[in-house]
């Protein structure tokens, strides 16, 4: 297991996942907390049907009624990681880059801004420039909490070396902007942390916030 410092947040990757994902959230948010991982108790919430059973993570002291810090969690391509920080949002997420390139995934993931820059690219370029927009918005959709709610194409992602800023239309979450920080599980798998801020935060105007048009259906993601 290896710990990641990024963007505030205590990241564990678990390259040989033996613990379900309560297990790898709890030991995060231990070290962010400085209890136990046996001091916490993880839950779940579904924003779509209500139910506890699945959703986005929480995790509380055992006995305490509300929430301790944020956490979130991913599993792809042989990983495992959760996410915890201080705060009320943050999302994580990760995939293989061979994965993202395998389906055809651009019609129902690039805001008209990325697919431009994106056909500037080629090759080895082009399909890790690609996965690195995927991971930065399904990280951002875990931060608003909208998950499969949200259309992907509505959040725009400015891609700047290690690090990345997102912006979506109003009406997902109490943010509207996200710093994403990159790491790498190994040389072909990626993954994306999404914390509130960036310098994108406001600045989608009203001429982008409806990038993908009427359709918002969605398909099967590579994870």
């Amino acid at each position: 297991m290896r710990e990641i410092l990024l963007g505030g947040a205590v990241l564990l990757l678990d390259g040989a996942p033996r613990t379900g994902s309560a297990g790898l959230i709890a030991s995060a948010a231990s070290r962010v907390l400085g209890l136990a991982p046996s001091d916490l108790v993880v839950t779940h919430s579904c924003s779509r049907c209500g139910s506890d059973d699945h959703g986005r993570p929480r995790v509380r002291v055992d006995n305490a009624a509300s929430d301790t810090c944020a956490v979130s969690y991913a599993a792809s391509s042989g990983y495992a990681i959760a996410a915890a920080r201080a705060g009320d949002a943050l999302g994580v997420d990760i995939e293989s880059i061979a994965a993202v390139s395998a389906h055809q995934v651009d019609d129902v993931l690039l805001h008209p801004a990325e697919r431009k820059a994106l056909l500037g690219l080629t090759g080895a370029e082009r399909d890790r420039h690609r996965a690195r927009l995927w991971v930065a918005k399904e990280a951002v959709a875990k931060l608003t909490g909208a998950g499969l709610r949200m259309d992907v194409r509505d959040i725009r992602v400015r891609v700047d070396d290690d690090c990345a800023d997102a912006a979506w239309p109003a009406g997902f979450g109490q943010h509207q902007g996200a710093r994403v920080y990159y790491f790498a599980a190994s040389a072909e798998v990626i993954g994306a942390l999404a914390v509130p801020g960036g310098a994108e935060a406001g600045r989608l105007m009203p001429a982008d916030a409806s990038a993908a048009g009427a359709a918002s259906g969605r398909t099967a993601t590579p994870g």
